[in-house]
């Protein structure tokens, strides 16, 4: 008798640290995720600032060119280039940074339901230890004399 509730309790016992197991790898995947979606957020920080350092000296570059030819700013065609320039630019930092926001709410999401599916999972071993604990218990009660 003794050697049977000595089996089920290393049983249970195992079963609990698979569960418990099973949430901490959940937990680091989660956290793996979330430091993806920090290294995200700086790199999109680094490259929204990389273009707009590229900008400001392609639009230097553009004033001098103009400047060279001897054509004001003021001129309609010279206006009309800059401030296509200036669109472009801005549009094209929307894009980057909209990306960036979106990988990122991505990996968040990721992260939260990794550490639900870890929670279910360990949630699962879990009853199913305890379900068959009970089970053995009941099915072997006349070895128990219960």
């Amino acid at each position: 008798m003794s050697l049977f509730i000595l089996g089920q309790v290393l049983s249970f016992a195992a079963k609990a640290k698979a569960a418990k197991q099973a949430k901490l790898e959940a937990e680091q995947k989660a956290q793996d995720a979330e430091t993806k979606a920090k290294e995200t957020k700086v790199i999109a920080l680094e490259q929204h600032n990389d273009l707009v350092k590229d900008s400001i000296k392609v639009n230097a570059s553009n004033l001098a060119s103009f400047a060279f030819q001897g054509r004001d700013v003021s001129d309609r065609s010279v206006k009309a280039f800059l401030d296509n320039y200036t669109q472009e630019v801005s549009t094209d930092l929307n894009r980057l940074d909209s990306s960036a926001i979106i990988r990122r709410r991505r990996l968040i999401t990721l992260a939260d339901r990794t550490r639900q599916a870890g929670k279910v999972k360990s949630s699962s071993i879990m009853l199913g230890a305890v379900s068959s604990f009970a089970t053995n218990v009941a099915t072997n009660s006349d070895i128990l004399d219960i």
